[in-house]
């Protein structure tokens, strides 16, 4: 057993102009039990939305040691690494120093999952394209203070958003990551600290964040509803027992869009973020009215369980995707005629007796149950 470190870490501050010239440096490195680079696209503009907007985005955890001579592959970036006595080796925060080094690098920019760029006129990060906007920066230039001068001095028609500009520049340069230090020369004793840091506790359901993100106004809490209040009043009324709440939420986001699946955090968004809106049927409607029409759908999708397809309780249920399936198309065909209901048990039943039913069977739902002779 490990007797544990024997100096404690010591606190620190890196801005992202430190901390990224010493990722390009070489002097900081990825241990090898480490995983691969996991973050798509979308996790690195919500890093720099987070940034910009100064929240927190976490500490990082740095294993300072000696680290050889070598040539070094971070993200999409080649590094040649000298050899230095004082590496930062990255226990915690891989994922967000790769973000970071590459995207605000000409070099890594050049993959498509750092390629990103600010959008002055919208003041949000954007996937760069080669358009020709001069009020869409490349995050290399936005982040080098004298590029960003010489982009405007190349375009004078947009000198107007010059102070935004500098703004977002200074940000970038200046903010400032949390980090501990650590001094260990017994690699056993990082390896224990990163599995316990990546493997111990409980992480958030999607329920849970959605919860968080959407939990209405705090003076009206006792009259909200929310996941386990809807699952709790269709057990009291109909004895179904509790429906989990990652299934409650997948039925209230299925009787909106077919893509179950999708961005959350901008569900209820007035802007077009991510295309989110795009692909609603239900684009205008209030955390609170998608919650009531949704819970209304569920309890229909339970009652054609218990008086149509012989499913008395939710711990009898096959499959729970298949209620999902079955609350998008009650959501839209609340009233199926007596011909509908017979052939929508048969196909219950055929899919419950499948091995697997992939998800995109809620597209299904309404529009190719609805064949089966259904009506508004």
């Amino acid at each position: 057993m490990s007797s544990g470190l024997d100096t404690r870490p010591s606190a620190t501050m890196f801005d992202i102009e430190r901390l990224v010239n010493m990722a390009w440096s070489g002097h900081i490195r990825v241990p090898h039990f480490q995983r691969d680079f996991r973050w798509q696209r979308k996790d690195v503009i919500r890093l720099f939305d987070s940034i910009v907007r100064g929240y927190p985005v976490g500490s990082l955890l740095l294993w300072q040691r000696p680290a050889r001579a070598q040539n070094l592959q971070l993200g999409a970036l080649s590094i040649k690494a000298p050899s230095t006595d004082q590496a930062l080796w990255v226990v915690d925060g891989q994922q967000r120093i790769t973000s970071l080094a590459n995207a605000l690098s000409a070099d890594g920019a050049g993959d498509p999952r750092f390629s990103l760029a600010y959008d002055l006129e919208a003041q949000q990060f954007v996937p760069r394209t080669v358009t020709g906007d001069p009020l869409v920066i490349p995050l290399p230039i936005l982040f080098d203070l004298r590029a960003t001068l010489r982009w405007f001095a190349a375009n004078p028609d947009v000198t107007d958003y010059v102070d935004r500009a500098n703004e977002i520049t200074r940000i970038l340069r200046q903010f400032q990551v949390p980090a501990y230090q650590v001094v260990e020369g017994d690699a056993k004793v990082l390896q224990d600290i990163f599995d316990r840091m990546n493997n111990y506790g409980k992480r958030l359901s999607r329920a849970e964040i959605f919860s968080a993100l959407f939990a209405g106004a705090e003076e009206a809490k006792d009259e909200t509803l929310t996941f386990d209040r809807i699952a709790q009043e269709i057990d009291e009324d109909l004895g179904f027992g509790i429906i989990d709440n990652d299934t409650v939420l997948k039925a209230i986001l299925g009787r909106r869009s077919p893509d179950v699946n999708r961005e959350i955090r901008n569900e209820f968004s007035n802007q077009n973020q991510a295309g989110v809106r795009s692909i609603v049927n239900f684009p205008e409607e209030d955390r609170d009215t998608a919650y009531q029409l949704g819970g209304q759908a569920l309890r229909r999708a339970v009652s054609f369980l218990q008086d149509h397809a012989g499913v008395p309780h939710f711990s009898l249920l096959a499959y729970r995707h298949l209620l999902v399936v079955l609350a998008r198309f009650f959501a839209h065909y609340p009233e199926p005629d007596d011909r509908s209901l017979v052939l929508l048990r048969r196909w219950f039943w055929r899919a419950a007796v499948s091995i697997q039913i992939p998800m995109r069977c809620v597209h299904w739902a309404p529009d190719r149950l609805a064949l089966l002779g259904g009506g508004r």
